[in-house]
């Protein structure tokens, strides 16, 4: 990451991990003006938790933000 011109290139980066190993660069992303988020699974590490603007636990409950998931037939579609 050290090599790579994130910050030049985006205006924002999501990190798939809640390991805190990320922490450092999320924190360097962020101070450089970069939008982070961190998607996680059960648990997240509390250094990324603080290094990053906002965070997403996964899987995503589309049905409860009123939303459909890719794939998912409604009723009427079923018995037809």
């Amino acid at each position: 990451m050290e090599d790579e011109p994130v910050a030049e290139r985006f205006q924002c980066c999501i990190i798939g991990s809640s390991d805190g190993i990320f922490s450092r660069t999320a924190a360097q992303l962020a101070a450089a003006g970069v939008h982070v988020i961190a998607a996680y699974g059960k648990q997240i590490s509390n250094k990324l938790q603080l290094a990053v603007h906002e965070t997403v636990r996964l899987p995503i409950d589309w049905k409860s933000l009123g939303g459909t998931a890719v794939g998912d037939v409604g009723e009427e579609q079923r018995s037809a």
